[in-house]
């Protein structure tokens, strides 16, 4: 059975300052799919973000959500089909961490603006789900870097949301934190049937758990689609330079590597 289209994007182009930063970008994310967005500093992923979130003024762009074009949606109906982690998210002073994941649930407030039982089972199962439920009491600003970035997550997932976009979901956490929020992220697309799409520098992890794959150069798609079939050596020194390498580990999962011996 063919998976239907939660995310496609067609010719995605922006233009500042008389610079190319995207230039018709397109690639289509089904539903049940971890997908994973890579490229060097500047090469336009944060760009193809914010564009999917509206939050760059190019009136041209062709980005459906759900078979909906995101320039058709307001930043409400948006919430309700985009969940979106940023890298570097700013925490509130003197909040709980119940309160700021129930915040999630906003977009789906009625008149009255009163949360109902079902939110607040949400952010508890949300909360659960990363094993952070310990801390729903607690300032969101003691915790940890790493416990702050799973209870992030923990919003997102309250969102119940068809799409979660995360960028550089893995950042500040150590490599079992990296490893738990890697097996939460495939449920969620797998077991949950989401569309999750993360930004990231870590081409070996992305590798390991995408089911599907976009590299992007100078604001261009390079190559896309499942990893085994598209990463091979010669693109990964098409992206990287000439010192880029692929190799295989003792579990047969590709690896890429830099080699600067002459």
């Amino acid at each position: 059975m063919k998976k239907s289209i939660a995310l496609k994007i067609k010719n995605l182009s922006l233009k500042k300052s008389n610079k190319n930063i995207l230039t018709e970008v397109s690639f289509n994310l089904p539903a049940s799919c971890l997908a994973s967005i890579i490229g060097p500093t500047g090469a336009g992923k944060t760009s193809i973000i914010r564009s999917i979130m509206n939050f760059e003024n190019n009136n041209n762009n062709d980005i459906q959500i759900n078979n909906k074009l995101s320039t058709e949606m307001n930043l409400r109906e948006i919430a309700k089909q985009v969940a979106y982690v940023h890298q570097n998210s700013l925490l509130p002073a003197g909040l709980k961490v119940y309160d700021y994941v129930l915040f999630a649930r906003s977009p789906y407030l009625g008149f009255f603006g009163n949360h109902t039982q079902e939110d607040h089972q949400i952010v508890k199962e949300s909360l659960m789900l990363v094993d952070c439920l310990q801390y729903e009491n607690r300032d969101l600003i003691s915790l940890s870097g790493g416990e702050q970035r799973l209870v992030i997550i923990a919003r997102a997932i309250a969102q119940q949301t068809p799409i979660m976009i995360l960028d550089e979901p893995a950042a500040s956490l150590d490599f079992a934190l990296s490893s738990k929020l890697t097996h939460i992220l495939q449920n969620l697309a797998h077991e949950d049937n989401k569309t999750v799409l993360i930004v990231t520098h870590d081409i070996n992890d992305a590798m390991k758990f995408s089911d599907y794959i976009i590299l992007l150069k100078n604001g261009k798609v390079l190559v896309q689609g499942e990893p085994n079939i598209v990463i091979n050596e010669a693109v990964l020194q098409e992206l990287y330079g000439p010192q880029a390498r692929l190799s295989e580990d003792s579990s047969g999962n590709k690896v890429a590597w830099a080699s600067y011996q002459k």
